[in-house]
């Protein structure tokens, strides 16, 4: 019983250290005052998202801060695809293609390298979620990115975070319509130049109902590298695997081909 309660005092002041780190790091660069961090929404491998009360400026009652961990990527295998499919910032900040001659600092195995290309990362989940939700994507309203935090909606309730899909059981007359508002969104990001390229029953959120779209942290711009189809047509084949469980029969292939031959022509392996 001693080392029980000794384990739970434990947890409890990481938790408490934990949210007072979040609310320093935000607040050094927000406004202050801006948010105040209530609990932990999800936790995962590449990031923590903690619940916030959000300050009356913002216009809504709550946030979602999301905190990347400083190694967030090391565990992405075969990242290249991902890296030449985006812009990424060098050592001093400047702009560059993912696969640039010049041998961006992103891509060398050095501390300050690293540092550059976790930054270039969060940066364009960010600017994507941006993108997205401008053009009316079932995402998380981005309010701003702070170094490796983004503060954007969120979504659940104070206690109650919105769960991911996978861990919900849903009503049969739910699936179909479901179905249908994220293939609307996949299609619509790839007409707007992204491809999620890790979407899954994991990130997605469901509440009251309603689906939203999260964890862009590996788009990708389809412009940039014809070889990211395959996380296009991975995307599609995942999410029609998911609700073939709720009678949601749907051709994968056919669905990748359709909507990608009407958006960006011919299939590259086709071509």
């Amino acid at each position: 019983m001693k080392a029980a309660l000794m384990s739970s005092a434990g947890c409890t002041n990481r938790r408490m250290k934990s949210g007072r780190a979040v609310r320093h790091l935000i607040q050094r660069c927000w406004r202050p005052g801006a948010i105040d961090v209530l609990h932990e929404a999800h936790g995962g491998k590449e990031a923590t998202v903690y619940c916030c009360q959000a300050h009356p400026s913002t216009g809504v009652e709550y946030l979602a801060a999301k905190i990347y961990r400083p190694r967030m990527f090391r565990s992405l295998r075969n990242d290249a695809i991902y890296r030449f499919s985006r812009v990424q910032r060098d050592e001093q900040g400047q702009a560059e293609h993912g696969n640039s001659r010049r041998g961006s600092a992103a891509t060398r195995k050095t501390e300050r390298g690293r540092a550059a290309q976790v930054a270039s990362w969060i940066e364009y989940e960010y600017q994507t979620q941006r993108l997205l939700y401008a053009h009316g994507a079932n995402v998380p309203r981005p309010f701003a990115q702070i170094g490796n935090a983004v503060l954007m909606e969120y979504i659940g309730a104070v206690g109650d975070p919105a769960p991911r899909l996978n861990d919900v059981m849903l009503a049969q007359e739910e699936a179909q319509p479901l179905f249908e508002c994220i293939l609307r969104n996949v299609e619509l990001a790839l007409s707007h130049g992204r491809i999620h390229a890790d979407l899954s029953a994991y990130n997605v959120l469901y509440w009251q109902g309603t689906v939203t779209l999260i964890d862009f942290a590996q788009a990708v711009d389809p412009y940039h590298n014809s070889d990211v189809f395959s996380l296009f047509a991975r995307d599609i084949e995942r999410t029609c695997q998911y609700f073939a469980r709720y009678g949601v029969n749907r051709d994968a292939h056919e669905l990748v081909r359709k909507i990608w031959t009407y958006h960006m022509g011919p299939i590259p392996e086709l071509a």
